[in-house]
C-alpha cells in the first residue's frame, strides 16, 4: 500500500492589487508591507509545526516571495516552481479593479468568458499540480506547497472536500492523501498565527 502524504497549502501574503480589488490572475504584482509581514509570520509558525519534507511554490511573485520567507524559517529550499500552481487565468479582467470591469463589461461581467480560464480546466490543472508535486517528491511525506486562493479552492472542489472561503492570505489549508487515493481535508483557511503578536 502507497504511504500517506500530506500537502500544506498556503495562500501567499497580501498584495497591493489585493487591497484594491483588482484582478490579479496570472499577472505578477509582488507583495506589499503587510504581506511580507504575514510571510514572515506563517513562516515562524511554520518553523513550529515542522519538521516537513519539501517545499515548491507557484512561479508568481506573490507566492515565491511567501515561499521565501518559509523556505528561511524551516530551512527547507524552494525544491521546485509550478506554473500549474498559477491562479486562475483572468482573461481580459486581470489588472482591473472590480469597478473597472464593471464599466467595461456591465454588472454580469462575473458570468462571461472574457478569455478566462474555464472552472473545468482550472480544477483539472489543480488536480495535475498536486500530482505533479507527489510524483516528484516520492519520498517526502509532508510538502509544504505556497500558491493562490483560487488555485486551492480548485483543488478542493475537484476533490468534493469542504470549501468555505475566501481563503485569507497566508492561511493554511492541510490535506491528506491515504496509502488508498482518498483525499482528507484537516485544516481549512486557518490563520491563527496572524492574531498573534508580531
Amino acid at each position: 500500500m502507497a504511504k500517506e502524504i500530506e500537502l500544506i497549502w498556503i495562500r501567499h501574503g497580501q498584495t497591493q492589487w489585493n487591497m484594491d480589488r483588482r484582478f490579479q490572475g496570472q499577472l505578477n504584482p509582488p507583495l506589499n508591507a503587510e504581506g511580507l509581514r504575514q510571510a514572515r509570520r506563517v513562516a515562524q509558525r511554520l518553523a513550529a509545526e515542522g519538521p516537513f519534507d519539501a517545499l515548491v511554490s507557484s512561479d508568481l511573485a506573490r507566492a515565491v516571495q511567501t515561499a521565501q520567507a518559509i523556505s528561511a524559517a524551516v530551512r527547507l529550499p524552494i525544491s521546485a516552481y509550478y506554473t500549474e500552481l498559477r491562479e486562475r487565468h483572468m482573461g481580459r479582467l486581470e489588472g482591473l479593479t472590480h469597478e473597472e470591469a464593471e464599466m467595461s463589461y456591465g454588472p454580469a461581467f462575473r458570468q462571461m468568458s472574457l478569455g478566462k480560464e474555464s472552472p473545468e480546466h482550472f480544477r483539472m490543472r489543480a488536480v495535475l499540480a498536486a500530482e505533479l508535486i507527489i510524483a516528484q517528491h516520492r519520498d517526502r511525506q509532508r510538502i509544504l506547497v505556497t500558491s493562490h486562493g483560487g488555485l486551492i479552492k480548485a483543488f478542493l472542489l475537484a476533490y468534493q472536500l469542504p470549501f468555505q472561503g475566501p481563503l485569507q492570505n497566508t492561511s493554511l489549508t492541510k490535506v491528506v492523501r491515504s496509502g488508498t487515493g482518498k483525499w482528507q481535508l484537516l485544516t481549512l483557511n486557518d490563520v491563527e498565527h496572524l492574531a498573534t503578536p508580531a
